[in-house]
């Protein structure tokens, strides 16, 4: 299965964390699950890795962020999302996160989840609340 993990999951799952996130992302990688992420995921990632007040929470430097970003590029699927393509979304930052799944043919038997803080209401979504998270690693250990 390939799994997309939005930028609040990403976020969390940072190497300075210890909680579900982190374990989520680990299970993914070291499992037989594959790891999907676009460009402009990553730079969100970095972007919000840089806010204050994820600083302040995680206290990540440059370097770390930047190794952090490079690890996940080397563990990761990375797709090139289609400019064109329009989904009617109600929160517009999600879209990146929305469309990296749905430019990948996955073939027969493929399937993807997106684990990630929306409402729950897109197809095999996966909300980043504590329970939810904690099934999400149960699956991707699977």
């Amino acid at each position: 299965m390939r799994i997309v993990l939005d930028t609040t999951i990403l976020v969390r799952a940072n190497e300075s964390s210890q909680g579900l996130a982190r374990q989520l992302l680990l299970d993914i990688v070291a499992g037989r699950h594959a790891l999907l992420l676009s460009s402009e995921i990553l730079y969100e990632l970095a972007r919000v890795l840089r806010y204050p007040r994820m600083q302040a929470l995680h206290g990540l430097p440059e370097s770390r962020i930047y190794d952090y970003i490079g690890f996940l590029r080397e563990v990761s699927e990375l797709v090139t999302l289609n400019p064109l393509l329009s989904i009617p979304i109600r929160d517009v930052n999600d879209i990146v996160t929305v469309q990296t799944p749905m430019v990948v043919d996955f073939g027969e038997g493929g399937g993807w989840a997106l684990a990630g803080a929306g409402d729950g209401s897109e197809p095999q979504s996966v909300n980043s609340r504590e329970g939810a998270a904690a099934e999400a690693c149960r699956s991707a250990s699977q």
